[in-house]
């Protein structure tokens, strides 16, 4: 347990000391990019560590997975936005309004990122719709 914790200790000084430096610079982007320095560190530290201790780590069936993903959320942010723009225009800005357009985006993209999650055949979605039916 301890190596990943010195891992995010490391993720942690990093962080800190990359805000510090880039703040100033560049404003509030500077802490997203500190963020983002520290976390492709700690990335490449956890493969270097799992690499050592399990050897293969696929990842070439890790990138094509990570492709299929990349895609279905794209079809959810599309269709999300869509449906919400189209509502937007209809229904107004009031309250109610909102929670309904705002409300059937997030249902109509979370269906559109399933359907297309299962047609992507990833193994992992697959799992999840297995354990659903069990628990049904």
């Amino acid at each position: 347990p301890w190596v990943p914790t010195a891992i995010s200790g490391v993720n942690l000084a990093i962080t800190a000391a990359a805000a510090a430096a880039l703040y100033s610079p560049f404003g509030i982007g500077g802490i997203v990019a500190a963020t983002v320095i520290a976390t492709a560190v700690s990335v490449f530290a956890q493969t270097a560590v799992l690499r050592r201790q399990l050897g293969r780590l696929e990842l070439g069936r890790l990138t094509w997975t990570t492709a299929r993903v990349c895609a279905a959320a794209a079809a959810l942010a599309g269709v999300s936005y869509g449906v919400w723009y189209i509502l937007d225009q209809v229904l107004g800005r009031g309250l109610a309004a909102q929670i309904v357009s705002l409300g059937a985006a997030l249902g109509t993209g979370a269906l559109v990122y399933a359907a297309a999650i299962t047609a992507f055949r990833i193994p992992e979605a697959h799992q999840i719709w297995r354990l659903l039916r069990r628990r049904a």
